[in-house]
């Protein structure tokens, strides 16, 4: 089914006050989803269950439930529990889940929720109000209550203290007496079981610094890079770019050792953590490990040499160097580096990168932001989505300005003929945030062909133009073969660069527990939770997963016509060891060539 056929949002009236109303919605066959009106009088509602006609809702802002009827009145209202004869005040009551007995769980606080600082002022009062709530200590430990029900809120059980940032919580109603469990109960990325009778600890799962936590591609430049000497692949892990955060970087060898590993850093001007984008960058600090020549972030160009992406408060620099780390000067600036793109307009709305290439000839293809007034200079976000591929040569001089003008550009690619590939948002498309992926010819012009991208599009530039924390790539590489590998959401397609059609598709959605042939869960036999980054390097081919937290290495086998394969070779979660755990592929995995070797 096509995205064109289903409907998944609706309009609001524009009368709803923010945080203070409950939907009622209805789908239909075909994904069509029916707006059938809100419940008012809420503030934060939080949490909902079903017991059987009736909604129960964690009005959390009002420290309540709300139980609403079938016919959509109000059933009942619940701001204490009962416990040895005495009235307990409920706060901050958040997420909610019932048993099949009817006993209420429910996530509170040890105090009432304070009132809720975001109100739609102005951005600079809006950023005053998160920054100082940002520098306050941390809230105090959470817990889960057990009542009877809701019609008799006595209190069964109560658990330890929980992290403050606990999210959710789940009842598994297949076992006597149920599980309970509770996202972020002993901390950020951890899972806690509660035996559902007494709420003790069954069993608790945490990330014990020895795999990847959220190997998600954040920002615009690749959570995954290899040098095309070496194989040293670099990998970023947990980067939060809404937080103004680059994660943890570790350089491992093609076995999966750890050579080095690098610290994550806040760069925005307070430097520590917080829960908004509106904080200006602290541009020293965002221009990470000035020293490293080879890093997650270089480019490393088909010359031999390597480029840097440096953000400044004018602008965009690109720096050369080569792979010791001496600077190589461009002839047209004298220095080694060269001014590239304008800033934009509000300092929180950042640049983030959003592709460049640099050829056998040290010829770099970059992506600017299209050319507008300069009165206009620096241009904003929303104009900022507009974007054209800048030619320059080895010594810095523009060859050619706007080679190609497209919208949302997610990075480039250039092959030895000089032919470019992107992907982008065409002039006209189905749907807000569809994207194509194209072949241009060293001329530009038109695309030589142009197919529909099935990754996960994030929304930068998409749904949101000023988004700067959620740039996805494009998630291409070219091989040098004649072959162009992409990212779907959970397979990676083999696309003949010639004619751009599908000639190859390997891997399917699978959950951590599929370890491939001969294991308890042995289909599929390469599992792909989502892809968020994959690249080439000679025969081989790494990808990452992050939602089963590893990264796959598959070796590449060119063969004849419908012989030729890639096999997964390997898969792991370790950080600390070789990656393990051989996974042996078949027909479900196998990519064939229509067109043969190259």
């Amino acid at each position: 089914m096509g995205e064109e056929n289903v409907t998944y949002h609706g309009n609001a009236s524009g009368n709803e006050q923010r945080g203070g109303q409950v939907w009622k919605c209805r789908i239909h066959p075909a994904v069509k989803l029916e707006n059938g009106g809100s419940f008012a009088g809420f503030t934060e509602p939080c949490g909902l269950v079903l017991d059987g006609g009736n909604l129960i809702v964690a009005d959390a802002g009002n420290n309540r439930l709300q139980v609403i009827g079938q016919d959509d009145r109000l059933v009942a209202t619940i701001t204490q529990y009962e416990h040895e004869g005495k009235q307990y005040p409920l706060h901050d009551p958040t997420a909610l889940a019932i048993d099949c007995e009817g006993s209420l769980y429910v996530l509170t606080g040890l105090d009432k929720r304070p009132v809720d600082p975001r109100v739609e002022l102005t951005l600079s009062s809006l950023q005053r109000d998160v920054d100082a709530a940002a520098a306050k200590p941390q809230d105090a430990p959470r817990k889960l209550i057990k009542l009877k029900s809701w019609q008799d809120p006595k209190l069964l059980a109560v658990s330890n203290p929980l992290h403050p940032d606990v999210l959710e919580i789940a009842v598994d109603t297949g076992v006597s007496p149920p599980l309970a469990w509770v996202a972020n109960g002993a901390g950020p990325g951890s899972l806690l079981q509660l035996a559902g009778d007494d709420l003790s600890v069954e069993a608790q799962w945490a990330d014990n610094g020895e795999s990847l936590s959220c190997p998600r591609q954040d920002g615009g430049q690749a959570v995954l890079n290899i040098d095309p000497q070496t194989g040293d692949l670099y990998l970023e892990d947990d980067s939060n770019y809404r937080l103004k955060q680059y994660g943890t970087v570790y350089q491992l060898d093609q076995q999966g050792n750890v050579l080095k590993k690098w610290p994550p850093l806040f760069f925005n001007t307070n430097r520590f953590s917080a829960t908004s984008p509106w904080w200006t960058p602290d541009y020293e600090r965002h221009f990470r490990y000035p020293n490293e020549p080879l890093f997650i972030d270089s480019i490393f160009g088909k010359d031999g040499r390597v480029y840097r992406w440096k953000l400044g408060k004018a602008g965009v620099e690109i720096l050369r160097f080569d792979r010791t780390g001496k600077p190589i000067p461009f002839k047209a600036t004298g220095t080694n580096a060269l001014f590239v793109d304008h800033a934009m307009q509000v300092n929180f709305w950042h640049d983030v990168y959003h592709g460049m290439d640099v050829d056998q000839h040290g010829n770099i293809y970059y992506v600017a932001k299209v050319d507008v007034d300069p009165k206009l200079r620096p241009v904003s976000a929303y104009n900022a989505l507009r974007r054209q591929v800048n030619v320059y040569d080895a010594d810095g001089g523009l060859q050619k300005r706007g080679l190609l003008v497209l919208d949302c550009v997610r990075g480039i690619q250039v092959d030895d003929q000089g032919n470019l590939y992107a992907l982008h948002r065409p002039a006209t498309s189905p749907w807000e945030d569809y994207l194509a992926l194209s072949k241009f010819s060293p001329s530009g012009g038109e695309p030589l062909w142009s197919r529909r991208w099935e990754g996960w599009p994030g929304e930068a530039q998409l749904t949101n133009p000023p988004c700067h924390c959620t740039a996805f790539r494009h998630h291409q590489t070219l091989d040098g073969q004649g072959y162009l590998y992409s990212a779907a959401k959970y397979s990676v397609q083999v696309i003949d660069c010639e004619t751009g059609k599908l000639v190859g598709e390997f891997g399917s959605y699978g959950n951590m527990d599929c370890q491939g042939k001969g294991s308890k869960f042995p289909h599929p036999e390469l599992p792909f939770g989502t892809i968020s980054a994959l690249s080439v390097w000679k025969d081989r081919l790494f990808v990452v997963d992050v939602l089963n937290r590893h990264i796959v290495k598959c070796r590449i086998i060119y063969g004849q016509a419908a012989k030729s394969r890639v096999r997964a070779e390997s898969q792991g979660t370790s950080l600390e060891k070789p990656l393990a755990a051989d996974l042996e592929c078949t027909a479900a995995c196998r990519t064939r060539i229509a067109q043969g070797a190259k």
